[in-house]
């Protein structure tokens, strides 16, 4: 199989959750993808043309979520991807979902690409495949220690104390994952 012409495993990506038309946590997810490119070396980036097409994708599709890819070659540039409605259907909500761990290791806090949202996901392609019908597939870091799902951070909640896998064994800190410890300092956890 051959891959498309657009993807370059050498790029960086974000998404972003939409409601009612509105790009939720867009500055948080424009520092955050500003970091990962700096990651994989691509400096020059439109950041205002990269922001108003989310915004626009955002706008017509009105709840969702907006991808932005970006890539290196032949000379920066980027894609924006939507799908319109809720990433977690009804059905999902009511009856959970099925998670499961694979032996596939998460080369997390090996590499600096661990922090980043880098398009190379040949990792999270072999753990999701090894995860069979899963919903999710957590993954476990060089160490052995649980680290975070191929889609998905990390929380275990017991007695009021949240319980999450440390930054340092190169955990993605992306938005969803600092808005729920925010909230939980917020809440008294």
């Amino acid at each position: 199989m051959k891959p498309p012409e657009t993807f370059d495993a050498s790029g960086a990506f974000e998404t972003c959750r939409v409601k009612a038309g509105k790009v939720l946590f867009l500055r948080e997810h424009l520092v955050r993808l500003a970091h990962s490119l700096k990651t994989v070396g691509i400096a020059s980036w439109d950041n205002e043309e990269v922001k108003a097409s989310l915004v626009r994708a955002a706008k017509q599709i009105g709840d969702g979520t907006v991808r932005v890819a970006l890539r290196r070659a032949p000379s920066p540039s980027f894609l924006i991807h939507s799908h319109r409605g809720s990433p977690y259907p009804e059905a999902m909500k009511r009856k959970g979902i099925s998670v499961i761990t694979v032996a596939t290791r998460w080369p997390a806090g090996e590499t600096g690409i661990a922090q980043a949202k880098v398009s190379e996901r040949l990792s999270s392609i072999l753990a999701r495949a090894e995860g069979g019908e899963a919903t999710e597939v957590l993954r476990f870091g060089p160490l052995g220690l649980l680290t975070e799902g191929t889609i998905s951070n990390l929380f275990i909640v017991k007695d009021r104390v949240i319980v999450t896998p440390p930054s340092w064994l190169g955990v993605l800190e992306g938005v969803p994952r600092s808005r729920v410890l925010q909230a939980a300092r917020r809440l008294g956890f």
